[in-house]
């Protein structure tokens, strides 16, 4: 009964629409900032890094790493990587920051932070590594602590034990000493009473 339809004015429209987006990159209507903004808000993130403002220094880092995926992601994930590292954040998050290093090791290996991203991922592999040690030991240690507390409670209460029989000691004594002249005294009387007799 008829023919097919055509979709004439589909490509037309996608042809127009692309238009329209080149002309606006061209003029400047349509663009994104500069790299060099992004790295001067790195600048930024390291400044309040250093200063102790670790939730800012993340989230403009973070900022970064979104608005410049492909020139300043890098950056900004070794950023991230030290922020979670730093030993005063009251935020800090070993596995996050080796989350961040490693990011960069596998999404971006010809980056220059790469050898720098290994080495931090080592260190801090190695500190997970010891305070788990320390965490082992500190659990084996608790007990014989508490033993050692137990032994010197023991002994404190040995020689205060040792103190009241020492006491006791002395009283005795002194109760002998004073019997011991009247036993004396009494022991004269008698022979002065048979000598003379």
């Amino acid at each position: 009964m008829g023919a097919k339809p055509t979709r004439t004015g589909q490509p037309l429209f996608l042809y127009t629409a692309g238009l329209l987006i080149w002309v606006l990159m061209v003029t400047g209507c349509l663009h994104w900032p500069p790299p060099s903004q992004g790295k001067q808000q790195l600048l930024e993130a390291r400044q309040r890094l250093v200063s102790g403002d670790y939730s800012g220094a993340l989230d403009i880092s973070r900022h970064v790493q979104t608005q410049f995926p492909t020139s300043l992601a890098a950056q900004s994930l070794f950023q991230i990587g030290q922020i979670y590292a730093h030993p005063h954040n009251p935020d800090r998050d070993v596995q996050k920051a080796m989350a961040a290093f490693q990011d960069i090791i596998d999404h971006y290996p010809a980056s220059s932070l790469r050898p720098e991203a290994e080495l931090w991922l080592t260190l801090l592999h190695d500190l997970r590594a010891q305070e788990a040690q320390i965490h082992a030991l500190t659990q084996r240690h608790a007990p014989l602590e508490k033993k050692i507390k137990m032994q010197h409670q023991k002994i404190l209460r040995l020689q205060d034990q040792l103190e009241k029989l020492k006491r006791i000691d002395i009283k005795i004594e002194e109760k002998k000493r004073d019997t011991i002249p009247q036993t004396e005294d009494f022991e004269a009387k008698e022979d002065g009473k048979n000598s003379g007799s």
